[in-house]
């Protein structure tokens, strides 16, 4: 009972963290720092999110599975409706019922966050979103260490040039107190390659493979604080090895460090400086002996000693004293004249008068509202789109309708692509689960009609079993009525086989 008890009070706990204010239900948009809760049903598998982001920021999705075996995914679409990432796992808490994806995003706009649960168990879950704007970017010197500002709410990007001849090795650690951080490995294309972190006790190292491309580490802070972190560049083996395409997965990359740094940087005093202080700090071994015994015999403190002493010595202390005392009887002759000067200067100060406040007061009426925005029109488009969803994967289609004016409707014929012809085999059947979200103005006022039926923005339109032979079909989407309706569609569809 005491064992239960203490489960409950941490799932409240963590329940309190990520819902905030508000519950899933009465909340689409997330803003950075904000979470919900939510629940996975038969009729309701999916889960939509929506977030303002700008370019370059970092962000950090977490859903936590609450009801026991759920394994929650998550996938950040892009404001064209384009997948940027996806994940079913946490690299911080590997085996754990929860999914974390950190990206950063290339441009401004509206994401979406499509939430499921990946090995169809539903029940409750909990969403959080984190995000920081950029605050520092550097280019990292293969033969220097790069140091770099970590603000508590930015993130700093570091760019290194990729070796097509050895791979590298990062290594970033801080000597802030207190401090810890967390890093994402990109690639030149945007993919995220790991996912680590470190702190002012443990560095972190990480394997970039050999590439002609460049890479991106970003960094921000985990600790809510300011803090400052250094990268520092080695060379790695000749050939790439089998764990530098997921470093963060067996959590293990210090093995290469200590061979790499002693042997890149022999001739570098200032490295070799920081690797004998590095050393010395870790395990104090008895080669420091000669060292010591060494400067102990040509030690210029003997000479500060000689210098302070002679100095001590040599003070015109007593001369000091003779001319503190002389200029000590003159202080009687600055008597308070200068107060009798600050009566006459009391005199002038009725002269100020409140004489200007009443005109500036006349010029704020002149702002009027003459000129509302007029509102926005879809373009007129061809009105008609294919969707192509693949077997096993999670795709969207987007487009603008608008009302009265512009583009009113739109049409969608979609099929399934890369099924079994023959039911019986592997990929003969599926689930098709179609979504549809909204984003604008009047959303209220845009319609979607398939299979005989009519729904509305955030609902399921589509959840069926599909075949070879029956895996196609339309939706149309119209804009009804309001004024000035403005609105994104996205439809989201999702194809899992089930033999």
């Amino acid at each position: 009972m005491i064992r239960r008890a203490k489960l409950l009070t941490l799932v409240a706990a963590v329940v309190a963290m990520f819902a905030m204010m508000f519950p899933a239900s009465a909340q689409t948009t997330l803003v950075y720092g904000s979470g919900a809760t939510g629940t996975f049903s038969a009729q309701a598998p999916l889960a939509f999110y929506a977030f303002q982001g700008q370019a370059n920021d970092l962000v950090s999705i977490l859903v936590l599975g609450l009801t026991p075996g759920m394994q929650p995914s998550i996938s950040l679409n892009s404001p064209t409706q384009q997948q940027l990432a996806n994940s079913a796992v946490d690299p911080f808490s590997v085996g754990s019922s929860s999914a974390r994806l950190s990206a950063q995003l290339p441009s401004d706009g509206i994401y979406t966050v499509i939430v499921a649960a990946s090995n169809g168990v539903v029940g409750d879950y909990a969403i959080r979103l984190d995000g920081s704007p950029m605050s520092a970017e550097s280019t990292v010197d293969p033969d220097t260490t790069t140091s770099s500002p970590i603000v508590a709410t930015g993130n700093t990007v570091f760019n290194i040039v990729g070796n097509p001849d050895n791979s590298q090795v990062a290594t970033l650690s801080t000597v802030t107190p207190q401090f810890s951080f967390s890093a994402l490995l990109q690639n030149e294309a945007g993919a995220t390659l790991a996912v680590f972190s470190g702190s002012d006790v443990q560095p972190a190292f990480i394997t970039l493979p050999a590439s002609n491309g460049t890479f991106k580490i970003i960094v921000n802070s985990t600790t809510g604080t300011d803090g400052e972190v250094s990268l520092s560049l080695g060379t790695g083996p000749s050939a790439p090895s089998s764990d530098v395409s997921t470093p963060d997965s067996s959590g293990d990359n210090t093995v290469v460090e200590p061979e790499v740094t002693e042997e890149v940087t022999p001739e570098d005093s200032s490295s070799s400086s920081e690797e004998s202080t590095s050393d010395s700090s870790s395990s104090p071994t008895p080669t420091q002996q000669p060292g010591v015994s060494s400067t102990a015999t040509f030690t210029p403190t003997a000479q500060q000693q000689q210098q302070v002493n002679a100095t001590a010595t040599y003070t015109p202390t007593a001369q000091q004293q003779q001319q503190v005392n002389p200029t000590a009887t003159y202080t009687p002759s600055y008597t308070p004249t200068t107060q009798q000067q600050v009566n006459p200067t009391a005199t002038y100060t009725p002269s100020y008068t409140p004489t200007t406040q009443a005109p500036t007061a006349t010029y704020t009426p002149s702002y009027t509202p003459t000129t509302p925005p007029a509102p926005q029109e879809a373009p007129e488009d061809q009105r008609s789109y294919a969707f192509n969803m693949q077997l096993d994967t999670t795709s969207s289609i987007t487009e603008f309708v608008s009302y009265p004016g512009g583009d009113v409707e739109d049409r969608v014929v979609y099929d399934v692509r890369g099924m079994n012809p023959n039911v019986a085999f592997s990929g003969g059947r599926a689930r098709l689960i179609v979504a549809v979200s909204c984003f604008g103005t009047n959303t209220d006022q845009v319609q979607f009609f398939t299979n005989g039926q009519t729904y509305t923005c955030g609902q399921t339109i589509i959840d069926k079993e599909v075949t070879f032979d029956s895996n196609n079909g339309s939706v149309v989407i119209t804009a009804i009525g309001g004024n000035g309706t403005y609105v994104q569609w996205v439809l989201t569809g999702t194809v899992t086989r089930i033999n």
